[in-house]
């Protein structure tokens, strides 16, 4: 009995193939980044962001491309895998992929819009109610403050009693009547 020695190199017909599923992979890719480019119209994002969502777009690429070496080239990486997904990548993106993103940007500013005409309403509503809630709430609190200030003052305070610190700023000759019996005591 023969034994079968299984291939262990490719033909050319089956390298075409493997490049030309590299491309399709290439382009599977594109869409994916077209669900961050969509997920960054929606919501914009700072530079931070927009890098962690690189990071996680190029860790799922790297799952992707292991993924299809082992399923399809028998675990052996070649470079035309690589430059096949660019290809097909590029081809997505300034292809489909443009007209995608200006339907995707013209459905969330026709969606904003709608909801802007729906809430707009309520917007009005809760901007209404919250300025009489916040004056009715920031008059209590300096209030509140105020009484505060007032509770914790001390009752010695540098020679003399203070017990009510507003009544001492209206009487005008306390610290003239003060002075004068100073003076008293130091000519007896």
């Amino acid at each position: 009995m023969r034994n079968i020695i299984p291939e262990t190199y490719f033909s050319f017909t089956e390298h075409t193939q493997l490049f030309l599923l590299s491309c399709a992979v290439g382009i599977i890719l594109g869409i994916i980044y077209d669900f961050f480019r969509t997920f960054r119209i929606i919501i914009p994002h700072n530079a931070v962001l927009v890098m962690l969502e690189d990071i996680i777009f190029f860790a799922v690429y790297i799952i992707i491309f292991i993924s299809f070496i082992s399923a399809y080239a028998r675990g052996q990486f070649r470079v035309f895998y690589i430059l096949g997904n660019i290809l097909g990548f590029i081809l997505y993106f300034f292809t489909v992929g443009r007209i995608a993103v200006l339907v995707i940007k013209k459905l969330v500013y026709l969606i904003k819009s709608v909801l802007l005409i729906i809430l707009k309403p309520f917007f009005l509503l809760y901007i209404t109610v919250r300025k009489k809630l916040h004056l009715k709430f920031v008059d209590f609190y300096e209030n509140f403050i105020n009484r505060l200030k007032i509770f914790f003052l001390p009752l010695i305070d540098k020679y003399k009693m203070l017990y009510n610190k507003r009544v001492i700023h209206n009487r005008k000759n306390v610290k003239f009547y003060a002075s004068k019996k100073k003076e008293k005591k130091g000519k007896g």
